[in-house]
This record gives C-alpha cells, structure tokens and sequence, in this order.
C-alpha cells in the first residue's frame, strides 16, 4: 500500500504490505533508498533544514522500493549491518571489518528494487516567518508512479489508481499487450 504519512513537519512517503505482520507493517522504501541517517526523498517535510518552499520544489521525487516481506528482511539485514556500530565483544580487524562493509555496500547496490516516482502537481505552503522557521507544508496534490515487475499482483484498478502494462516485456524481451 503506498501512504503519504503525517507529522508536525510535513509527510513520509511509505509503502507497506496490505497485511500486517504481528510485529506492524515493515516500510518497504527506507531499506532501500538511502541515504540512511540524512535528507531523504521520502520526506516530504521541513526536516533536516529544508525549507517549506524546498520541500515542494524537490520534484519529481525518486524513490526505491521492495515487493515483499522476504526482500525486506534480506534488506534490512545488509542495511543493519551497513550503518550499525560494532558492540565492543566483535574482535575482527580493521581488515574484516572494512571488507565486510564493501561486501555489505556492493549487496546493496545489487539489491533487485522496484522504483517509485512522487511528482508534486500543486501545494499550499506557509511561508517562514525568520530564520528559525521553516514554513509548513498546507497540503499537496500529487502523481505517483510505481514502476513493478510486470508479473507482480496489483490491486484491483480504481478512479484512484490505475494499471498500465503497455510496456511490460515477457521472458524473451518482447513486449506483451495486457
């Protein structure tokens, strides 16, 4: 399910699983789009010193996403170990350590994703008053295009939502008519 998420500060884009897990919903885009610990285009916010007026600038925003609870838990592990710090018991060298981390940074970048795209249309922003303020974000009317594997079961089409497989190509590359 793709949801725009609310905060004091603005909106999450998110993607989650219809069903949720008894632990809540994993978010199936923060795994695979970094950067991890900074700015984001999944924020749509006045965070990290972005301005309102910033905020719906950044557009069209990209974003990357996983399909499943088994692509998220293989991500999560990899993104774990990129940003964690090491507990004081781990007495690898400097060596192991380093390569695990080039190992850990090249699974990434290998990671099979889905992409998104979110494209602001129009806004209502509050200006900032001084220097301190960052303005707030009213609201937003925007697209978003998810961009899945041609085989992937999406839901039931809506005035909302719709499904377009005219680019979809089939095993042998050739394009399929759906």
């Amino acid at each position: 399910m793709f949801n725009l998420v609310p905060s004091n500060s603005g909106w999450t884009i998110e993607i989650t699983p219809k069903a949720v897990n008894g632990n809540g919903p994993s978010e199936y885009i923060w795994v695979v789009t970094p950067p991890y610990r900074s700015s984001n285009p999944r924020y749509l916010d006045t965070t990290y010193g972005v301005s309102a007026e910033e905020a719906v600038h950044e557009t069209p925003r990209s974003f990357n996403f996983v399909l499943n609870e088994a692509q998220y838990e293989k991500a999560f592990r990899l993104v774990d170990i990129a940003i964690s710090s090491r507990p004081l018991s781990d007495h690898r060298s400097q060596e192991e350590l380093e390569k695990e981390s080039k190992d850990v940074v090249a699974a990434l970048m290998r990671f099979p994703v889905s992409v998104g795209q979110l494209s602001i249309l129009d806004s209502k922003i509050t200006s900032a008053n001084d220097s301190k303020d960052s303005g707030s974000l009213d609201w937003i009317k925007f697209e978003t295009i998810l961009r899945v594997p041609c085989d992937f079961a999406a839901a039931e089409p809506s005035p909302e939502f719709s499904v377009d497989g005219s680019s979809c190509a089939n095993s042998s590359g050739r394009k399929q008519n759906k």
